[in-house]
């Protein structure tokens, strides 16, 4: 079995508009997250896939359709990413990121790191991934759905 090992980095400075002061619980990110309608304007290439990002309580998650955008190098199909892993929130230079480590990343066995920032101050939170140039405004946003 292969494993290759993907780091993507997230540039901190290009936060969001406002984020929580303290770590939010556990409770409050577990659920399903689904494309927010921002992303729409920001970012047109995601405009044809329905993402869909599950965070278990258990600390794991499943992802379906999640924009390619963030990879140069990725085995996609067209069906945009897919794979599981593990979560878990971290501050990182005083925002509070979700940190996101793939096992397994398009049917591959793959060691990949990707990190969205939190935003709001308090729920209902949204994520934000940031690709590209910061100043691009090109960023992805997720919204949890409601149960």
């Amino acid at each position: 079995m292969r494993v290759c090992s993907l780091i993507i980095p997230v540039v901190l400075l290009a936060s969001c508009d406002s984020r929580p002061s303290e770590r939010p619980g556990q409770a409050e990110i577990a659920g399903t997250w689904t494309l927010d309608s921002t992303s729409l304007h920001n970012a047109g290439a995601v405009n044809d896939l329905k993402p869909k990002l599950e965070l278990r309580t258990d600390g794991s998650f499943e992802v379906q359709a999640f924009p390619s955008l963030f990879f140069t190098d990725n085995p996609e199909d067209g069906r945009g990413l897919h794979g599981d892993g593990s979560w878990r929130i971290v501050l990182e230079e005083g925002a509070w990121v979700l940190e996101m480590r793939w096992k397994k990343f398009c049917g591959e066995a793959r060691d990949v790191y990707l990190k969205g920032f939190v935003c709001g101050r308090g729920p209902p939170f949204r994520l934000q991934f940031v690709f590209g140039d910061p100043d691009s405004n090109e960023k992805v946003y997720l919204k949890k759905r409601s149960e």
